[in-house]
């Protein structure tokens, strides 16, 4: 799926760019911590890494995670065309709402409290599951799904 550049469900350890500043020039990245701690840079600002933390991430800033023992971080990631998210806002009239998001500081950072980060591993599975799955409008779903979650 050519807007979707990086997906990950339940993803447990380093990959490989942790503890490396990279950047994705035309993404969005979403970060959800499942279990772990450790700091993420965003922007040269560094923030804790800690369970059901979510992170709205501008890919064009440098950014950065460093959890502390790898073996306990895991954690749900997608990364998105912005292109795509910018068109499916502009059609239903809700253009600022990625700018306020993901472009202050680089990004944005939510301290979800057990039921709210439940509600989003379950968002997470359901893209999973339709990635697994042949399905028609599977773009469409998965942007839906994003907003959803961003809203």
């Amino acid at each position: 799926m050519k807007n979707i550049t990086d997906f990950g469900y339940h993803s447990t350890g380093v990959d490989l760019l942790s503890n490396t500043n990279h950047f994705h020039d035309d993404s969005y990245e979403i970060l959800h911590v499942i279990s772990g701690n450790g700091s993420i840079i965003i922007n040269n600002k560094l923030y804790s890494l800690n369970k059901n933390d979510i992170y709205l991430i501008d890919g064009a800033y440098l950014h950065c995670t460093v959890p502390e023992e790898p073996e306990k971080y895991v954690r749900n990631k997608i990364v998105v065309d912005k292109l795509c998210m910018k068109k499916i806002m502009e059609t239903i009239s809700e253009n600022d709402v990625l700018d306020i998001l993901f472009n202050k500081n680089g990004g944005a950072y939510v301290k979800l409290n057990s039921l709210e980060s439940a509600d989003v591993d379950k968002i997470f599975l359901d893209i999973f599951n339709a990635m697994n799955r042949d399905r028609g409008n599977l773009e469409l779903f998965v942007v839906s799904q994003i907003m959803y979650l961003i809203f």
